[in-house]
């Protein structure tokens, strides 16, 4: 199992650090919503399925 932030609280200092290593904004906001996305999608196929 990878190490990391256990949940949503670690994603500051995730996006700090992509940050400091060059990542641009766009790309950082564009992860963060990813993420949302993704989870959201989700969440809507495991209701669709009960």
């Amino acid at each position: 199992m990878p190490s990391g932030p256990a949940d949503v609280s670690g994603y500051p200092r995730l996006s700090a650090e992509l940050s400091g290593r060059g990542w641009p904004g766009d790309e950082l906001a564009a992860l963060a919503g990813g993420n949302v996305l993704r989870v959201l999608r989700s969440a809507d196929d495991t209701a669709a399925v009960s």
